[in-house]
């Protein structure tokens, strides 16, 4: 189980990067993106917290939110990093992801 959790986690960590990074240059096709993540949820190598990072990454708060929602219900997912991670920083100024922060004990 460590090795496939390790193996998860690297995975995870190279997407967002990988996304970050796109997104920053303007180089990233969305749809392409969106679509990869669902496969990989799909599939199990992939959470509702990578879905939400994606939706935030596009400007879809909503969406974004609806994924963290999921994620927290499911108790999946890695929110220690919720608060600091900075691909949820157009999350953060939105009141629900102040109450999602809140329900997983990271509220300030």
């Amino acid at each position: 189980m460590g090795a496939v959790s390790a193996n998860y986690r690297h995975k995870t960590r190279r997407f967002n990067l990988n996304f970050a990074a796109r997104r920053t240059l303007r180089l990233t096709e969305p749809q392409t993106t969106l679509r990869c993540v669902k496969e990989l949820l799909e599939k199990g190598h992939a959470s509702p917290m990578d879905m939400a990072i994606v939706y935030a990454g596009l400007g879809e708060k909503d969406e974004a939110l609806a994924w963290l929602q999921k994620g927290c219900e499911e108790r999946s997912g890695p929110w220690v990093f919720l608060k600091v991670e900075p691909l949820y920083e157009t999350l953060r100024s939105d009141p629900r992801f102040r109450e999602l922060l809140q329900r997983v004990g990271l509220a300030s």
